[in-house]
């Protein structure tokens, strides 16, 4: 698997730092995405040479023996987030937070992790007192507590 890694993580920067040679216009967002992802499995390849440490072997470990209830987890709980995502965007799609999937998806991953809780009560209040608060607090109950 490390070498299947290896081999693609190269490749994938060999071809971003030569598209990027050879880039005449300045517009680097692809072969930024293919080097920063080529990066990306550079360094999980380091992963590699901590397996032959005891005290790093335990977390790959603990990763390789999470991963299928985090991914049954995952699986259970995303219909029910993209349902509130959904929702929100029908109800307070005139809040600046809810205009669009992706920012109704930022503004509810924001507040799950409670960054912006108060702002986001706030503005969702002024749309809709009453079903903005119920919003705020159903969501905070499923997903927080």
């Amino acid at each position: 698997m490390w070498s299947i890694i290896s081999l693609i993580g190269n490749i994938v920067q060999i071809f971003g730092s030569g598209l990027s040679l050879f880039d005449t216009d300045n517009i680097m967002a692809s072969t930024e995405i293919l080097v920063g992802f080529g990066c990306m499995l550079a360094y999980i390849n380091i992963g590699r040479y901590l397996e032959y440490n005891r005290d790093y072997s335990t977390i790959f470990a603990t990763i390789q023996r999470a991963l299928p209830n985090v991914l049954r987890y995952l699986l259970g709980v995303m219909p029910i987030f993209f349902g509130f995502i959904f929702f929100g965007l029908c109800l307070f799609w005139r809040s600046e937070r809810f205009t669009s999937t992706s920012s109704t998806m930022i503004t509810l991953f924001s507040m799950l992790n409670g960054d912006s809780v108060f702002d986001i009560f706030n503005d969702l209040t002024g749309v809709n007192f009453f079903l903005g608060q119920l919003y705020c607090y159903i969501f905070c109950i499923i997903f927080i507590v």
